[in-house]
């Protein structure tokens, strides 16, 4: 998927030890890992790929057998499809 992100409605967030549960409407609950936690905090304004990429690689390393842009996509998609994050509306 490809464009800028920005966070969903998450109607609650908890935090702990880098990882984060989400409140997420109607009544769903998702819980966030580390790199997850990050992406989603970054994403309180709108971000593309191309911005997170090399952000997670300096904090977490590169992924192991991959390209960095291809482990991001991954996790940014799984984020969209529980409604942690959701398509920034063009500006």
């Amino acid at each position: 998927m490809n464009g800028r992100f920005v966070r969903g409605d998450a109607l609650d967030a908890l935090e702990s030890d880098g990882e984060a549960l989400l409140l997420l409407p109607p009544d769903r609950v998702v819980r966030l890992s580390p790199i997850a936690t990050m992406i989603f905090n970054s994403a309180s304004s709108a971000v593309s790929l191309e911005d997170l990429a090399p952000v997670v690689e300096e904090r977490f390393g590169p992924p192991a057998g991959r390209a960095i842009a291809e482990a991001v996509s991954e996790i940014v998609d799984g984020l969209v499809a529980v409604g942690a994050l959701e398509l920034a509306p063009d500006v």
